[in-house]
């Protein structure tokens, strides 16, 4: 019998599963950034690396679409938006080996400049000592609140519709809804810097909360501007 308790006291030691710690980084990223073993955990950060790679190629895919409307909406030309956009639009085989090969390749240079450019707002923010290590380590992790909905939505989106051709068309509104998953994801960021780190509160809010909520709403205001014109012409 005291076997037997062991080994539930050992089962439950082990609760704190993968999506476990996903549910946690989502809805109390403080206390998961106050965690030291979520930070060191190689899966998650695994995980993290390469979809915030996949998300930023979505993100990269919608951009080049506005960009080639636009174009063509005030009668220009661009040869490689030509013949990449109709290539992409044309079924989501193309559609999704552009975003795994991108994002593959994105997520390099996600993990060096992005990580550099968190660990700066870091340093501006007080946290002088931070390890670029785990500087990358958090930023990719904390990066996971925008990539698993922006993922989730390509793949529902791949479910409904027979290319992504029908889906940006019939499903302007569905992208809204990753613009509360963006605006969340400063708070994430924000969490996490001033929890992980040692920072300086009201500089912490400053890098990692304020600006970054500014320049999603100027994103946004770019991004809604753009559909306007190409549904106006």
């Amino acid at each position: 019998m005291a076997i037997d308790s062991t080994n539930q006291n050992e089962y439950q030691v082990k609760v704190p599963t993968f999506y476990s710690r996903l549910i946690e980084l989502h809805l109390h990223p403080r206390r998961y950034f106050a965690n030291a073993s979520n930070l060191d955990d190689r899966t998650t950060l695994t995980f993290a690396i390469f979809l915030m790679g996949i998300a930023s190629a979505i993100s990269k895919i919608d951009e080049k679409i506005i960009q080639f409307e636009l174009s063509l909406s005030q009668g220009g030309h661009n040869k490689g938006l030509e013949i990449l956009v109709p290539w992409l639009l044309k079924s989501w085989v193309n559609y999704w080996i552009f975003a795994v090969f991108a994002g593959l390749v994105g997520s390099v240079a996600l993990w060096f400049i992005g990580g550099w450019w968190y660990k700066k707002r870091l340093q501006w923010s007080g946290a002088s000592d931070a390890s670029p290590s785990k500087a990358r380590g958090v930023y990719a992790i904390q990066q996971l609140v925008i990539a698993i909905p922006s993922v989730l939505l390509a793949l529902i989106l791949t479910s409904r519709f027979s290319s992504y051709s029908e889906a940006w068309q019939a499903a302007e509104i569905w992208p809204s809804a990753i613009l509360i998953f963006s605006f969340w994801s400063c708070w994430v960021s924000y969490q996490a810097a001033s929890t992980a780190f040692s920072t300086v509160r009201y500089k912490a809010r400053i890098w990692f909360l304020i600006l970054p909520v500014v320049l999603n709403l100027i994103a946004l205001g770019v991004a809604i501007f753009g559909l306007m014109a190409t549904k106006v012409t």
